[in-house]
């Protein structure tokens, strides 16, 4: 016979339904921090050039609406053998000026930061389902095959994708100006933060299709029987007419009288 205390310490360790997973729902946090960091904080492409490239793009620099200049004064270069390298365009923004930048550049960054939004989204509405332990069975189905993680891990493949395009982009409009500049472009910590902010939803993703479901999952059956084991801190008999070990106690007077011999 179960008692009290021991039902209201089962209950504790596994909730009603056993919905939540918290440990898919740190992971699904950890992925968004670092998508937020990577957006706001990180920069993305380090460009080491010839032409006066900017030494440095980030996301952020892309998030207001700027205005290109083309062949400005101050793109120009000119060497002690005469020739003269030219930037193929400036853009401007609020906060400063980023030569070597073409409309292809910006449209593909942004791109990269619709792309991001999206799988910060996708991440919170994960970790939402993970922590609230919804019992409608379409989000109960969305949360056990790690649906909003898979869809995260899907967008940061596709902005690191775009991130190569990106650098493409930025050596062809350099390359096009001038054939005989010198432009490399490398990866930064932000493209970095991403792949391990995918990493974070691939474990979130394992964590939701391998947590294992219990029998009470679907309409408590569970909480049913403890249910009627214990109600209102009283113990009731799971066997009615109980009247002691002699309920179940089988005399000789009770057996059926043995059958005749065999004869063949």
């Amino acid at each position: 016979m179960l008692n009290h205390p021991y039902v209201g310490r089962r209950r504790l360790a596994y909730p009603k339904g056993n919905e939540c997973n918290f440990v898919a729902a740190f992971f699904h946090l950890s992925s968004i921090l670092l998508l937020f960091l990577s957006c706001i904080h990180f920069g993305w492409f380090r460009v080491y050039s010839s032409a006066r490239c900017a030494s440095h793009l980030s996301l952020h620099q892309f998030f207001t609406v700027g205005y290109f200049e083309i062949n400005s004064p101050e793109t120009s270069k000119k060497f002690p053998s005469g020739d003269v390298l030219v930037t193929p365009m400036n853009y401007h923004t609020a906060s400063a000026v980023l030569p070597c930048i073409t409309p292809e550049v910006v449209n593909l960054i942004r791109t990269i930061i619709m792309l991001c939004i999206i799988a910060i989204s996708s991440s919170v509405v994960g970790f939402c389902l993970d922590v609230i332990g919804p019992k409608r069975k379409l989000l109960c189905f969305i949360r056990r095959n790690g649906i909003p993680s898979v869809v995260t891990v899907l967008l940061i493949v596709a902005a690191i994708g775009v991130c190569y395009l990106t650098i493409k982009a930025l050596k062809l409009a350099v390359y096009s100006a001038n054939p005989k500049a010198v432009i490399q472009v490398t990866y930064a910590y932000g493209c970095y933060c991403i792949a391990i902010a995918g990493s974070f939803s691939i474990l979130a993703c394992a964590c939701n299709i391998l947590q294992p479901t219990s029998g009470g999952s679907v309409g408590g059956g569970g909480d049913d029987v403890m249910a009627v084991v214990v109600q209102h801190g009283h113990r009731h008999r799971l066997v009615d007419d109980w009247d002691g070990p002699e309920t179940f106690s089988v005399g000789l007077s009770n057996m059926p009288a043995p059958p005749p011999p065999y004869t063949p």
